[in-house]
């Protein structure tokens, strides 16, 4: 079996690969590529902002209540913001075609970075975190938690096998859980002016827990499966 047959290219009747153009095509410069910049500086926006409360370690300015009676919960919350914020980087680094262009050996290891120091690790302190204080909305972050694990690793397994398309379909899927960090925050600022006093809160909860990265996944899902239609064909013209 040829790689061409792995990739989805399909063979001649006379069982080899049929002839692809591999003429060079012209490099994308970074500003046509639009959202990479603003990737960079939301991230970067988002960690001047998450920090400061807890630069002092003092669990009084966080700014997530931490019950007393609970003091284990604060290190927890600061390892998950901590491993969650090297996830947000290691994504932007991830997603830049120069680096992954010119230097496939950094990409692979900020790649390694972002599974093992970054989505794997903040998935774990949350999901400690959601199991022990439960709470409106709990189960909608764990599934988030695991389903942001199992993208992320099957992606990385995909990229042990050199099965690319594989990788990277569910590296898309796993930058889209990554985005819940910003689409939820979105989401409870546009439900909470919209909903005004009346807000009920466990509603709210449960709402913002689901939908902000079940409206990610559905926008990767339906980019991928466009741009994989588009690739498709300009296969099917090269053969």
């Amino acid at each position: 079996m040829t790689t061409d047959h792995l990739l989805g290219v399909p063979e001649s009747r006379t069982g080899t690969s049929p002839a692809v153009d591999r003429t060079p095509r012209p490099r994308t410069v970074w500003w046509r590529r639009p959202w990479i910049v603003p990737l960079a500086l939301v991230v970067t926006t988002v960690q001047l902002f998450i920090w400061p409360p807890y630069l002092g370690l003092d669990p009084a300015t966080a700014t997530v209540p931490v019950p007393p009676d609970l003091p284990w919960k604060y290190p927890l919350l600061v390892a998950h913001i901590a491993f969650g914020s090297i996830a947000l980087i290691a994504t932007c680094l991830q997603l830049w075609p120069r680096l992954r262009r010119r230097r496939p050996a950094l990409h692979r290891w900020t790649g390694r970075v972002y599974v093992f120091g970054g989505v794997l690790p903040a998935a774990a302190c949350a999901a400690v975190l959601l199991t022990w204080m439960g709470g409106p909305g709990w189960i909608g972050r764990i599934a988030l938690e695991v389903l942001w694990v199992a993208s992320t690793v099957t992606g990385w397994m995909a990229a042990r096998r050199r099965r690319w398309p594989v990788h990277r379909r569910y590296m898309v899927y796993s930058f889209a859980l990554t985005m819940d960090a910003f689409s939820t925050r979105a989401l409870i600022v546009v439900i909470a002016a919209m909903a005004g006093p009346d807000l009920d809160l466990v509603l709210f909860l449960e709402s913002v827990a689901w939908c902000g990265w079940l409206f990610n996944l559905l926008v990767a899902h339906v980019w991928l499966e466009r741009t994989s239609r588009s690739s498709a064909h300009r296969a099917a013209l090269a053969a």
